[in-house]
């Protein structure tokens, strides 16, 4: 019994967040600050940091993306709930003359939305349920209504 009831609360629970995928895509750099040229192979490696919060810190989102074949795409398997987002790429390579993997400047920022629909596809509402338990004559019956929510 108590299994049942425990299973028929979790059904009402509502979903708050749903997986929002965000492609990301750039071009990459082909020369070092110092102007020397950075062919793909010196590329090793992509950091991708997003924030929540107008940018004031970059911690909401961050992956690691190697350099395999020349990646210039991402999709993010992040979760994003409705609200505003900024996100860069920072690149890490290493010199020909040197051993050293140095990171880049960060890129410009991309600045997306995330709707209410976008994070919650815009599903009706959940239904009500009703759960009553009732004692007759030292026997309990569950008693289950569900009503539409208007």
């Amino acid at each position: 019994m108590k299994k049942l009831l425990i299973f028929l609360l979790l059904l009402y629970m509502p979903f708050v967040m749903a997986q929002v995928s965000k492609d990301t895509s750039w071009t990459p750099p082909i020369e070092f600050m110092n102007g020397d040229t950075l062919s793909n192979s010196d590329i090793q490696s992509y950091h991708y940091v997003c924030s929540n919060n107008g940018g004031a810190t970059f911690d909401f989102y961050t992956a690691d993306i190697p350099n395999a074949g020349g990646t210039t795409t991402f999709t993010t398997d992040a979760v994003f709930l409705p609200g505003n987002y900024r996100c860069f790429i920072t690149v890490f390579a290493i010199h020909p003359t040197e051993t050293i993997e140095r990171e880049s400047d960060p890129s410009n920022q991309v600045v997306f939305t995330v709707g209410q629909c976008q994070a919650t596809d815009c599903r009706p509402s959940p239904a009500v349920l009703q759960i009553a338990l009732v004692v007759k004559d030292h026997q309990i019956f569950l008693s289950v209504r569900v009503l539409a929510k208007v």
